[in-house]
Parts: structure tokens; C-alpha cells; sequence
């Protein structure tokens, strides 16, 4: 296990109990999935809101196709590298509305992706990991993505990226697929 507090990291490893009808669960047994997360405010004082990003990590193939489809990179189907595999998601950190959508002003909108970028960024140079996947929600969010991970030409957004990687989205089987492949894959 990684020192996580050194990056404001909170260490959310736990026994999950997995719906057996969840076509979208990381498996089919209960054991302990390594996890972390790190809270983060996007938008103003008034009006923004607490965000929680969290990384879990992939120990099955199964659970990476599920998320990327069969996708190949170099040649070669996408597997588990040796240096480790995320998924990334985020949320608001508390259930206060149910987790339903809130609307965000420009300010919101970029502090959210700088944050998500943020946290990547530092998992990344603690654990050096090989792939970083997730998959959008909602379509809203596929420009959001697109614009973070340079696929739109016409917004210039600097975010903290991670040096020398290749990234994929929207694979014809998973449309709403992205991943972020390092240097370490």
C-alpha cells in the first residue's frame, strides 16, 4: 500500500458487497478492492460544491473490459499492466441532493476538470501506474472529457497532465470509454 496522505489521499479500502445482477460489477465474489480518494471544492464559496474524486484499482481483466471493450494498443489487446490499472470516477461528496445533477458555472466547470486532472496527476507519481479508465455518466460530460484529454482542437485548457501518454476514448463497443495510458504500461 502506497503512503496516500502525502497527497491528501484517503485510503477507502473495504469489503464491498457486489449485486450478482450488476452486469457492470468488477466481480463476482466479495473480497477487499484497494481504494482512494481525495475531496476537492469546485466553484465559488457560495455556490460551489464538495467533490470527491477516488481511484480504484483493477485486479481482473474481466473488469477492464468491461470498462474499455476489446481494445487494443501497439498491436496487442489492452490487458492489466504490471504497474497497476485504475478506474477514475467522481462524484459529489455528500448525498445532500441525492446525487442528482447540479448545474455549474464556468468557474465550477474548470475547477471540477482541474481537480480530477489534479488528483490523476499525483496518483499517478505515487503509484507510476500503466492505465487510468473510466467511463462517462452522461453525454453532457463527453466534451468535458474530450476537451481534458486534448481530443478538441479548438479549446486550449491547461491542465497538470501526465507526461508521455496515449489516450483513447469513445472505442466503438464502449462509447463513453476513455482511458489514459502512461509510460509504465
Amino acid at each position: 500500500m502506497h503512503h496516500w496522505k502525502w497527497h491528501d489521499f484517503q485510503d477507502q479500502t473495504e469489503v464491498i458487497e457486489p449485486d450478482e445482477f450488476d452486469q457492470n460489477a468488477f466481480d463476482s465474489v466479495v473480497e477487499p478492492r484497494e481504494q482512494v480518494a481525495r475531496p476537492f471544492w469546485a466553484g465559488k464559496l457560495q455556490s460551489g460544491h464538495l467533490y470527491s474524486v477516488s481511484f480504484v484499482k483493477i485486479e481482473k481483466q474481466s473488469a477492464l473490459n468491461c470498462f474499455l471493450g476489446e481494445l487494443n494498443f501497439s498491436g496487442f489487446p489492452l490487458c492489466i499492466p504490471k504497474n497497476g490499472a485504475w478506474t477514475v470516477t467522481f462524484d459529489l461528496a455528500s448525498d445532500d441532493n441525492n446525487f442528482s445533477h447540479v448545474e455549474l458555472d464556468f468557474k465550477a466547470k474548470k475547477d471540477l476538470v482541474a481537480g480530477v486532472a489534479c488528483a490523476i496527476y499525483d496518483h499517478y507519481n505515487v503509484t507510476k501506474s500503466g492505465l487510468y479508465c473510466w467511463y462517462a455518466a452522461r453525454d453532457e460530460l463527453l466534451g468535458i472529457y474530450d476537451s481534458a484529454l486534448d481530443f478538441d482542437p479548438d479549446r486550449n485548457i491547461k491542465l497538470k497532465t501526465i507526461p508521455f501518454t496515449s489516450h483513447f476514448r469513445r472505442t466503438v463497443y464502449q462509447r463513453r470509454s476513455y482511458a489514459i495510458i502512461t509510460k509504465y504500461y
